[in-house]
């Protein structure tokens, strides 16, 4: 799926940016000697980033530290932990070491510094976690936040109901308040959202939107999350059903449908940026064509896609 976004990308002559997860980059480097499976996955993995890499497309940093704790069965796959889903859930000494060291491995694939991050699970965590790892490690750029949202679970936690209208803003203490000291804050790029819907309508938009878009083919299974506990999932699927939800601007399944209203409801706000988030992983081969139908329909109006490394 990767390789298909870069095709589209290719002749819309667009670039992205692919916040590749360093926690599991670090276990596959720790693993591939014990085993062959890993070894082949740790090949690929490189080899699919380099190209990306090489065809002018960003390599940026994303964090899921469940990987830190998980093992490879051969025969079986992966077996996932869920006790450590967020930052907050990694004592100091490992995250620090972990996180350094998955910046370096991919930095050895690429030859290219990283400068922006984006939180696994959204869940940027406490500052005085985020604040060492990104100063150690030179990440310039957040683009965790996703605006009017609140989530607090065992598998993640943050608070984005209250932060600046904006589409980029500095920060520093605080991910949810604007600084005006810029020299020494980081910029945020939140993810942007359309205006919210309760969640039954949200249910029923997504089913209307999931039938415009069958028959549909996935690259893989269409999912993602890996195999969360049942009672983990329903708890974080009730927790939904009395909260409103907020379109987020995604290449994912159908959300791809409703990347042309959020466009319309950021640019009658006066944003001035845009983020679409999306996971390959996620991709149909419907999905993607209406991907490369948006972005050509946004090079026509004018508008230019860049990389976060374009931002600084």
């Amino acid at each position: 799926p990767s390789e298909a976004l870069m095709n589209i990308c290719d002749k819309t002559k667009s670039k992205m940016t692919f916040f590749v997860d360093g926690a599991y980059i670090y276990r596959l480097n720790q693993l591939k000697n014990i085993s062959a499976a890993v070894s082949r996955d740790y090949d690929e993995v490189s080899s699919n980033i380099h190209n990306l890499s090489i065809h002018g497309h960003s390599i940026q940093y994303h964090f899921h530290p469940q990987w830190l704790f998980s093992n490879y069965k051969e025969g079986y796959g992966w077996i996932m932990d869920f006790d450590h889903y967020k930052l907050s859930d990694v004592s100091d000494d490992i995250l620090k070491e972990s996180f350094s060291d998955g910046i370096k491995i991919l930095k050895s694939i690429t030859g290219k510094d990283i400068c922006a991050y984006r939180a696994g699970g959204y869940s940027l965590c406490s500052p005085d976690i985020y604040i060492p790892l990104f100063d150690e490690n030179g990440i310039k750029i957040d683009s965790s936040v996703l605006p009017g949202t609140y989530v607090k679970s065992k598998l993640q936690t943050y608070d984005y109901r209250i932060t600046p209208q904006k589409s980029k803003y500095f920060f520093y203490d605080n991910v949810c308040e604007e600084s005006l000291d810029t020299k020494k804050s980081y910029i945020e790029m939140p993810i942007s959202t359309g205006l919210p819907i309760s969640s039954i309508r949200y249910l029923l938009e997504k089913k209307r939107l999931l039938e415009e878009l069958s028959p549909d083919v996935y690259f893989a299974d269409g999912g993602g999350g890996g195999n969360m506990p049942k009672l983990d999932r329903l708890k974080e699927l009730c927790s939904k059903l009395f909260k409103k939800e907020y379109p987020r601007a995604s290449i994912d399944s159908f959300r791809v449908l409703n990347l042309w209203s959020i466009y319309k409801h950021n640019r009658d706000i006066g944003n001035s940026d845009m983020v679409v988030i999306g996971h390959p992983k996620a991709a149909s081969i419907n999905s993607l064509r209406i991907v490369e139908k948006w972005i050509s329909d946004m090079v026509n109006e004018g508008n230019k896609f860049k990389t976060f490394e374009d931002i600084l």
